[in-house]
């Protein structure tokens, strides 16, 4: 059991008197007439509660004073040392006693008198073992600072790993960075509150981060992107987070190259958004079958290059609105077939440039119906199953779906596209396998087919029946299909350029 300060964030109240004295306006300027102090300390010399110097927090433009003491100063007389510029006196006077606690400090000089608040508090003890802990690795003379942000909360001691300390009582990157004379791992100690831990909003010392071995009583609170570019980061920590008031987990670990650490053990059942979470950690492959997913609603780019292929069929995504970028450019290969999808609407790229992909979908079958757009679903995949149960009946875009993909599977013959709007480049790329009977499709809706078949090196079917009148844009439609007989493509209406609306949309 560990006794130690618990921190108290000190919100004094100011007060502000200022005295007329009938002075010659002309004999000073406004800066000369101000007066101010330059620092206070409470020096351990002179003060036996105090182990070493401690420098107060001075406050001219609001005329406060505030320092945060050791539990050993309870109903002590402080001693304050006082630094001011020439011609300037204080009542109490330095090396004048001070009480604990609330009291005032008049400054004098230049013929005015400014009135100060003083708040010397007593930090309270308690005991307990959950401390942060962290390990950082540091270069000669280099320095490292803890990722406080604005919005957190703060009341903690901080021991360095190198015998020396420091006391943060509220946001303050100063006062929580240290600079290390020799170059080594040095494991950092945080004892109290802390709560607003993140390394992408404040742009501090991610590469030297390299362990949590215990997370204690953080609370990383709800900013995202808390480890954001760790390049070096593990996470030894068998305990877990306080995830308690975090709904987002987004871009957490993204960018944190070397992670590859078991957090399955984690309470995420708050948490609504895995935006990014693990793009681009690209070591990242751990299991996370325990993990509550029920509650969250975006998954896009979850795993997008990171390296991840664990079975996550059990989770439950029923809440999930868009699985956009979700596996792309990774190589997961797990049995997902069975999840809810009803909600989701976008399945775009979800597994596109994913080599690996072939699982059985035929379970999303019946829930599709809101899914609004498919674009890139599959492009540069390898995926091939069978997709004959899927009703795309309320799809609008299936842009790009297929191109320079693998599948050249004949059970999308029979799907109802009688909803499509934008069929841009869905068949397109020099690798797209694609040649199947598609004449049945009703494509009467369809608006832009603008590089369909493009540099399609082997389709060779016969469309000639396609209904495209509401065809607004048809460039380069066919354009290098070297097997495609003309008398087998659709009869347009007229040929339409690139340089129009229906051309140059985002959908």
């Amino acid at each position: 059991m560990k006794r130690f300060y618990k921190l108290i964030l000190i919100a004094a109240s100011i007060g502000v008197a200022v005295y007329s004295c009938d002075v010659d306006s002309t004999d000073y300027s406004v800066d000369d007439r101000d007066v101010y102090i330059e620092s206070i300390i409470i020096e351990a010399a002179k003060n036996s509660c105090v182990e070493e110097d401690i420098e107060v927090s001075v406050s001219n433009p609001s005329r406060s004073i505030t320092a945060s003491l050791p539990s050993d100063c309870d109903a002590s007389e402080i001693i304050l040392t006082i630094y001011l510029s020439e011609g300037i006196t204080t009542s109490p006077a330095s090396g004048d006693s001070f009480g604990t606690g609330t009291s005032s400090l008049l400054v004098t000089g230049f013929g005015l008198e400014e009135e100060y608040s003083v708040n010397l508090k007593v930090l309270e003890p308690f005991e307990s073992d959950d401390e942060f802990v962290t390990v950082w690795r540091v270069g000669a003379d280099e320095s490292i600072t803890l990722p406080l942000v604005e919005t957190g909360t703060y009341n903690f001691k901080v021991f360095w790993g190198d015998g020396t300390e420091s006391i943060v009582a509220t946001y303050d990157l100063e006062s929580a960075t240290h600079t290390y004379t020799e170059a080594g791992d040095y494991t950092v100690t945080v004892w109290g509150a802390i709560e607003g831990f993140n390394f992408y909003k404040t742009d501090q010392s991610a590469d030297n981060i390299i362990d949590v071995t215990n997370w204690g009583q953080l609370k990383l609170g709800n900013e995202e992107a808390y480890f954001r570019g760790c390049s070096n980061l593990q996470i030894s920590a068998s305990d877990a987070p306080d995830l308690s008031g975090t709904t987002t987990l987004k871009a957490m670990f993204r960018e944190a190259t070397s992670f590859n650490s078991n957090i399955n053990h984690w309470d995420v059942s708050g948490v609504t958004n895995m935006q990014d979470v693990f793009y681009k950690a690209s070591s990242y492959n751990q299991p996370l079958d325990k993990w509550d997913v029920g509650n969250v609603t975006t998954f896009e780019t979850m795993f997008r290059d990171s390296a991840f292929d664990q079975d996550i069929s059990g989770w439950d995504v029923s809440k999930a609105t868009t699985l956009k970028n979700m596996f792309r450019d990774c190589p997961f290969n797990q049995p997902i077939g069975s999840w809810n999808i009803s909600n989701v609407t976008s399945l775009q790229s979800t597994f596109r440039g994913n080599d690996a992909f072939d699982q059985d979908l035929s379970g999303w079958g019946d829930k599709l119906g809101n899914v609004v757009t498919m674009r890139e679903l599959f492009r540069e995949s390898d995926f091939n199953g069978d997709l004959s149960a899927w009703d795309v009946s309320k799809v609008l875009s299936m842009w790009d779906m297929f191109k320079d993909s693998g599948f050249n599977n004949p059970s999308i013959t029979g799907w109802d596209v009688s909803g499509l709007d934008n069929m841009e480049t869905m068949f397109g790329g020099e690798d797209c396998a694609f040649n199947q009977d598609i004449s049945g499709w009703d494509v009467s809706n369809v608006v832009n087919m603008q590089n369909l078949f493009k540099e399609n090196k082997v389709f060779n079917q016969d469309l000639s029946g396609w209904n495209v009148d509401n065809v607004m844009c048809n460039y380069d439609f066919d354009t290098d299909a070297p097997q495609w007989e003309d008398s087998h493509k659709p009869n347009f209406i007229a040929d339409k350029t690139d340089n129009n609306e229906f051309c140059n949309r985002d959908n």
